[in-house]
C-alpha cells in the first residue's frame, strides 16, 4: 500500500492581484531616487513539496523508500532534513531508511533553499509486531 501526503499547498481562492503583489519599502537613502525594497509576501515563501513512502506498513524491519515530488523548478542548493522518527536521520533527497522495531512513526521533511524558502512534509509509516 503506498500513501502520498501533501503539506503545504497553497488554496488562493478569493486573493486578489493586489494581495499577491510584493509590498514596496521605500528606503531613506537618497534623494529623489531613492531605492525601493520589495518583499514577498509569505505565501510566495514556502516550497510546495509531497512525500512517498513504499511500503509504509509492514513487519520489522521495514525498509522503506522515501521519494520528494516538488513543484518548484527553480531551487538553489536545496537542503533536506529527514527525520525518520526512532532517531534516524538524514540529508539524502530521496533516502532509505530500516525501521527495526514495532510502532507507529511520524517521518518529517524539512526542506530548505539559498532563497529563505522553506517547505515541510510529513508521512505515517506503521511498522506491525510481527505475526508469530
Amino acid at each position: 500500500m503506498r500513501m502520498r501526503m501533501m503539506i503545504g499547498a497553497a488554496v488562493l481562492v478569493g486573493l486578489s492581484h493586489a494581495a499577491l503583489a510584493a509590498e514596496p519599502k521605500v528606503s531613506k537613502k537618497g534623494p529623489a531616487k531613492s531605492a525601493v525594497e520589495t518583499t514577498l509576501p509569505d505565501i510566495l515563501k514556502k516550497l510546495l513539496l509531497s512525500i512517498d513512502a513504499d511500503p509504509d506498513s509492514g513487519a520489522p524491519p521495514l525498509k522503506v523508500k522515501f521519494t520528494v515530488d516538488l513543484y518548484d523548478d527553480d531551487l538553489d542548493k536545496p537542503a533536506f532534513i529527514w527525520n525518520f522518527g526512532d532517531g534516524g536521520t538524514s540529508k539524502e533527497k530521496e533516502p532509505v531508511h530500516v525501521f527495526k522495531k514495532p510502532g507507529d512513526y511520524t517521518v518529517t521533511l524539512r526542506m530548505e533553499d539559498t532563497h529563505d524558502r522553506v517547505g515541510n512534509a510529513d508521512i505515517s509509516i506503521s511498522v506491525a509486531v510481527p505475526e508469530e
